[in-house]
C-alpha cells in the first residue's frame, strides 16, 4: 500500500485508489463518495431543487406578466397596462423587504423586481413612443437597478447587471457608432464586451478569495469566462475566414489576437496554479481547437482529402487535450498527499 494513502484528500481518484489498495470494498465506494460530499445526499438535492425552482418560478412569473401584455395588448387601456406592471413591481419589492435580503426568497423577489423594471421601461416606450434607441432602455435599466444589485449580495443580480451593460454596448455600437450592420466594421465592441466579462471574472476571483460566502460558487465565473470567450471568438473567426477583415482597423485586429493569446495563457496558469478549475482550462483548449480547425478548413477547400485530414486533426487535438486534462487533474489530486508527506519528513 502506498505510504500515507489515508492522508490524501477525499477525491474520487483517491477513494478509488483505496478500493484498488484493498482498504475499501467496491460496495463501500459509493458510501464513501457520499460521506465526502462528492455524491450529493437527499438534503443537498432538496436544497438545490428548492433554490432552482424558486428562482425559476420567479423568472417565469415575470415572463407571464410580460406575455400577458403581449397577448392582450390591443384590448387593454394604457393606464391599465402601466398599473399592472407597477403593481407587480410594488408587490415584488414589498416581498423582498418583508422576507429580507438575508433569505433566498427575498433575493429572488428582488431579482423579479429588477426584471420588472425593464418590463416597465419597455412598456412605457411602447405606449408613448418616446423614440429612444434600444440601447437607452438597457442603459436606463442598468442605472435604475444598480442600487438593488449593490445591496443584494446575490450573484444572479450581478450577472443580470453585467448582461445589461454588455447588451448596452452592443446596441450602442450598432445604433450610434455604426450606421449599418457592424459585424465586419470593427472588432472593438467585441473586445469591450470581452473586457467587461474579464473584469467581472477578475472581481469575482478577487473577492471570493477573501471568503465571501455568496461568492463561493463557481457557475458565475465559468459563465463569465464562457460568454467572454464566445464573444471574442466571433471576430477571431471572421479574421480567419474573411479575406480582408476589419481592413480599416488593422491595429484592433492585432489587439484582438493579443487579447486572446494573453488571456488563454494567463487562464492556463491561473486556473492550474492559483485556483484549480479544470473547466476554465478546458474551454480555453476548446477555443484553440476550434480556431485551428477553422483555419485549416478555410484553406483546404471542399475535397475528400481535406475532410479526412481535418477529421484526423480534430480527433488528434481533442484526444491530446483530454489526456493532458486528465494528467493535470491527477497531479492536482496528488498535491495534498505530497504536502502532507513533506511536512511529516
Amino acid at each position: 500500500m502506498e505510504p500515507g494513502v489515508l492522508d490524501k484528500e477525499a477525491t474520487p481518484e483517491s477513494l478509488r485508489g483505496l478500493v484498488r489498495a484493498g482498504i475499501f470494498s467496491p460496495d463501500e465506494l459509493e458510501r464513501s463518495l457520499s460521506i465526502a460530499g462528492i455524491i450529493p445526499d437527499g438534503k443537498s438535492w432538496s436544497r438545490f431543487l428548492n433554490t432552482l425552482f424558486l428562482l425559476l418560478g420567479s423568472v417565469l412569473i415575470v415572463a407571464g406578466v410580460i406575455f400577458f401584455f403581449a397577448y392582450n395588448w390591443a384590448s387593454m387601456h394604457h393606464l391599465l397596462k402601466l398599473g399592472i406592471v407597477q403593481a407587480a413591481l410594488l408587490i415584488a419589492v414589498v416581498l423582498s423587504f418583508y422576507n429580507g435580503l438575508d433569505k433566498l426568497t427575498g433575493k429572488a423577489a428582488l431579482l423579479a423586481s429588477s426584471i420588472l423594471v425593464g418590463a416597465l421601461l419597455a412598456l412605457f416606450g411602447q405606449i408613448y413612443q418616446t423614440g429612444a434607441d434600444a440601447y437607452e432602455l438597457f442603459l436606463g435599466w442598468s442605472i435604475l437597478i444598480v442600487g438593488w444589485v449593490v445591496i443584494s449580495d446575490f450573484a444572479s443580480l450581478w450577472l443580470l447587471l453585467l448582461l445589461l451593460l454588455e447588451t448596452t454596448v452592443y446596441l450602442y455600437w450598432g445604433q450610434v457608432v455604426a450606421s449599418a450592420w457592424f459585424v465586419y466594421d470593427s472588432p472593438l465592441p467585441y473586445e469591450i464586451i470581452f473586457g467587461l466579462n474579464v473584469l467581472g471574472l477578475a472581481l469575482w476571483e478577487a473577492f471570493s478569495s477573501r471568503g465571501i460566502s455568496w461568492l463561493s460558487g463557481r457557475w458565475i465565473p465559468r459563465l463569465c469566462a464562457s460568454l467572454g470567450l464566445f464573444v471574442l471568438m466571433i471576430p477571431l473567426t471572421l479574421s480567419i475566414v474573411v479575406h480582408h477583415p476589419f481592413e480599416s482597423h488593422p491595429n484592433l485586429v492585432v489587439l484582438l489576437w493579443l487579447l486572446y493569446l494573453s488571456a488563454g495563457t494567463f487562464a492556463g496558469w491561473f486556473y492550474r496554479v492559483r485556483v484549480f478549475d479544470l473547466y476554465m482550462i478546458a474551454i480555453a483548449l476548446l477555443s484553440l481547437i476550434v480556431l485551428v480547425a477553422i483555419f485549416f478548413a478555410n484553406r483546404m477547400g471542399s475535397n475528400y482529402g481535406g475532410f479526412l485530414f481535418l477529421s484526423l486533426l480534430v480527433v488528434g487535438m481533442s484526444g491530446g487535450a483530454a489526456m493532458w486534462l486528465r494528467s493535470i487533474a491527477k497531479t492536482q489530486h496528488r498535491r495534498p498527499y505530497e504536502r502532507q508527506h513533506n511536512d511529516d519528513s
